[in-house]
């Protein structure tokens, strides 16, 4: 082996020994190559802050490690949201407004100076969007970002106190009755504070009420307030409202404005005049032929005025009108009638069977309209309607409904409408028990029986023992009016009843 080789081999070796050494070095040490991606450990302003200034531009994130901006990003994006999803401002950062020195990115949403106004509005809540892969640490690995609406929200300061947002009457308004209410409501939800409402006319106090008295009602709903007053108007005064600054402020403690002119909320009430009310419409409708019961039961009887009316004294009377019987009376004040408007009615209504005609009585002291001129009322006849035939029923029978002197072996039965017999003429049709034990003792089939309009003659194919008790049924699909309605079984055992004391 000549020199050179010699040399060549020592130096191999010598590199071969340092290798070795470097990699034992840095197995100890624990080396490794960075893949942990950064961190955000702080928001400018935090998280759910409240009170953030409507012209703060500046927001800031700190991370746990240097960072950088990723400017190649398809969707170099940071945007401000407002809850409602609507993008207020958004920063393209390869334009600007995104700046990164060591760990804090610094995010101005006026980098440019473009903007004359804050595009935040005070109240509000706000979230900020960082895109996904935005911010990299200096190995390149990627911040996760965020796009939802919880990870960093703010909220803006409410400086701005409650507004009217609806005035009744509206301002302008004309023929106002002198029974309405004033009402004021407000953009938000309020607390009462402290003043007045006032009733003006022209520049002369009518009426005054605190705020905090009980002739004022204060309500809040969900998102909104309002003011009720109930002044005594009387007609053909032209009026106006005034609200003292401070009767109601919002829940941050802003007050408001108030109203204390003569021209923001002004009104003219009605005409006085000494036309009785006049009835324009009836439900169900006068001299109708086949009122339903159903509409009856579901939506009541009444009818509609031609102005607003309220309630006087006495009562409404429902009477058949074969025999003037009695079928209901309804006091001024009972709970079932109702008067909205220019709307009377009375709900629910039961009594009411069905194939009768009826009539409507109104005693003259039950109604007036708002100025107290009063209704005449409403005699027997002025409204009546008959209600519709209704389902195929039993109307009479012999022997009589629990009748005591039953003779005879023949049955009939009326109906409230023209009936037939279906089935064959040995099907069971009618059966007979007595009463006391539901034992069987007689029947009659189709072919004992004939159907003549309403009117349906059975003869007992059994006879009946004398001096029982007994009770008829009748079996299900035999008799049927038209279009297949059929007469509903089974009937009560109360209902056909008698007592059979022979034949004769």
């Amino acid at each position: 082996m000549n020199y050179y080789q010699t040399t060549l081999k020592k130096r191999n070796n010598y590199l071969n020994t340092f290798l070795t050494l470097l990699c034992l070095l840095i197995a100890r040490q624990g080396y490794s190559q960075d893949v942990t991606p950064p961190n955000a450990t702080l928001f400018s302003p935090n998280d759910d802050a409240t009170e953030i200034p409507v012209d703060n531009w500046t927001f800031e994130i700190t991370f746990d490690e240097d960072v950088q901006l990723n400017t190649s990003h398809i969707r170099p994006f940071i945007v401000i949201r407002r809850e409602t999803g609507h993008n207020v401002s958004i920063i393209d950062i390869t334009q600007g407004g995104a700046s990164i020195t060591g760990n804090v990115l610094t995010i101005d949403f006026n980098w440019d100076g473009s903007l004359d106004a804050s595009p935040l509005e005070e109240n509000m809540v706000y979230h900020i969007i960082v895109v996904p892969d935005l911010i990299l640490d200096l190995a390149g690995n990627s911040y996760a970002g965020f796009e939802d609406d919880a990870t960093w929200n703010f909220y803006t300061p409410d400086t701005i106190g409650p507004e009217s947002s609806n005035l009744l009457p509206f301002n302008g308004a004309t023929g106002v009755l002198i029974n309405d209410v004033v009402e004021i409501t407000f953009s938000e939800q309020t607390n009462l504070g402290t003043g007045t409402i006032d009733l003006y006319e022209g520049s002369t106090l009518i009426q005054s009420y605190d705020v905090n008295s009980s002739d004022v009602v204060h309500a809040n709903a969900a998102s909104t307030s309002r003011l009720v007053a109930d002044f005594d108007l009387q007609p053909e005064k032209t009026y106006n409202v005034r609200v003292s600054a401070g009767a109601v402020e919002d829940f941050t403690g802003n007050p408001f404005e108030g109203i204390a002119d003569n021209s923001t909320w002004t009104f003219t009430t009605m005409d006085n005049e000494s036309n009785p009310p006049i009835i324009e419409y009836f439900f169900p409708e006068h001299n109708e032929s086949e009122a339903l019961i159903s509409d009856i039961e579901s939506d009541g009887i009444g009818f509609e005025f031609d102005e607003e009316v309220l309630r006087g004294s006495g009562n409404i009377e429902i009477r058949k009108s074969s025999d003037g019987s009695l079928i209901r009376s309804v006091a001024m004040d009972d709970p079932d009638l109702f008067v909205e408007g220019s709307y009377l009615y009375i709900y629910p209504v039961t009594e009411i069977p069905y194939n009768t005609e009826v009539y409507v009585t109104v005693c003259a002291t039950c109604i007036t309209d708002v100025l107290g001129n009063p209704f005449p009322g409403l005699s027997a006849g002025e409204w009546s309607f008959t209600t519709e035939v209704g389902p195929l029923a039993i109307t009479a029978v012999t022997p009589d409904f629990d009748s005591s002197n039953g003779h005879v072996l023949f049955l009939e039965a009326y109906f409230n409408k023209n009936i037939s017999l279906t089935g064959l003429p040995n099907n069971r049709l009618i059966e007979v028990y007595r009463y006391s034990d539901d034992q069987f003792v007689a029947f009659a089939n189709v072919e004992n029986a004939t159907a003549t309009g309403n009117l349906l003659e059975v003869q007992l194919a059994v006879d009946i023992p004398s001096g029982e008790e007994v009770y008829i049924s009748i079996e299900d699909g035999r008799i049927q009016a038209e279009e297949e309605e059929f007469l509903e079984v089974p009937l009560s055992k109360d209902f056909w009843k008698f007592l059979y004391l022979g034949f004769c």
